[in-house]
């Protein structure tokens, strides 16, 4: 990584450091595990923290929004249009 000391607007000139710090809150959660699981004809999803809520989006890059209502474990249908899911802190 390169972090340069000024600009002229196009190009950045100065003083070349090769390291960098990155800081994280303290308040940010660890990662966790999302959980599918095949059982009949419905999906279900597990987590362990409720401090995450379920979301869902039609395309894995596409604009996810929270499932209403959805706790651990929750259950889905196979019918309908496919979903992406994912895991997002409060």
């Amino acid at each position: 990584m390169y972090v340069t000391g000024a600009s002229d607007g196009n190009h950045t000139t100065g003083t070349t450091y090769d390291y960098a710090t990155i800081k994280y809150p303290s308040s940010m959660p660890s990662p966790i595990r999302l959980i599918a699981q095949i059982v009949g004809n419905q999906l279900v999803l597990s987590w362990t923290n409720a401090a995450f809520r379920l979301q869902s989006a039609p395309a894995v890059q596409g604009d996810y929004s929270d499932v209403s209502g959805a706790i651990s474990p929750h259950s889905t249908g196979f019918s309908g249009t496919q979903r992406f899911f994912r895991l997002k802190a409060n």
